[in-house]
């Protein structure tokens, strides 16, 4: 499985949640590679302790004609990260598009050639991708796509705007369940004409154990598992292998 998380925006989520759900993924998968196409000042690699900033990344291996994974990080047995290197997206070695799609295709041939069952993709702020040419390739590669927002109006305007993809699914996270406005917010989604069919059925409720293990440099799966934003992230990472079989049912069936 492929899986890639996106945000609407920068601060809802993104990162926080790939490292979670890779962590996750990793106890019901031989070997899981969490990489990272997003080039932000909070990236993957923050919950995985590895140094801030990383100079060093599997795109500037690539740029010095190196493998990609001379940048491979092991957290484990089952679990691998790939940072993507700072500073490294904007270089002009980057500016040809067919340069882009074979850097990204090259990449995950290799991640596939290597062994690794699932591949769960940190994309950062979707809504970037003038800066994050990256995304959107592998966008186009994933089985699964889950787009974070937060409910509120920020959220709601930009996925009035929004056409989503058919292996897209929106996630909200920092929910409050005590909010009456993130409640409204939520029912106006759920009737949202080509939003609701979109919407995952698990929402990440906000928690502080979650902010305590971001201090930590540690998944909230790994650091608090029995907090209530990881227990969710624990049925979301279920959902997501549903969502891939049905994905692979309906195309099945088209074909």
């Amino acid at each position: 499985m492929m899986l890639q998380i996106q945000s609407l925006r920068s601060g809802a989520g993104a990162s926080f949640l790939a490292a979670s759900l890779s962590w996750h993924v990793s106890h019901m998968s031989r070997k899981v590679l969490a990489l990272s196409v997003s080039d932000s000042p909070a990236p993957l690699e923050l919950y995985f302790n590895i140094p801030l900033p990383c100079r060093e990344g599997w795109l500037t291996c690539v740029r010095d004609g190196r493998s990609p994974f001379d940048a491979l990080w092991r957290y484990t047995s089952s679990l691998f990260v790939l940072p993507l290197g700072c500073g490294e997206m904007s270089h002009s070695r980057w500016n040809a598009r067919a340069v882009q799609i074979e850097t990204c295709c090259h990449l995950i041939r290799e991640a596939l050639e290597r062994g690794f069952t699932d591949i769960i993709v940190d994309a950062g702020n979707s809504g970037a991708l003038q800066q994050n040419w990256a995304s959107g390739i592998t966008n186009a590669l994933a089985d699964v796509i889950f787009t974070v927002g937060e409910p509120d109006a920020g959220c709601l305007m930009s996925l009035a705007e929004r056409q989503l993809h058919p292996k897209e699914a929106v996630v909200l996270n920092k929910v409050r369940p005590e909010s009456a406005s993130m409640k409204e917010a939520k029912e106006f989604l759920n009737v949202l004409p080509g939003i609701s069919d979109h919407l995952a059925p698990i929402a990440i409720p906000f928690d502080d154990l979650a902010l305590e293990a971001s201090f930590l440099k540690q998944p909230v799966a790994q650091t608090v598992p029995d907090a209530a934003s990881s227990r969710m992230i624990s049925s979301l990472a279920c959902w997501a292998r549903l969502q891939l079989k049905r994905h692979a049912v309906r195309e099945g069936s088209s074909s």
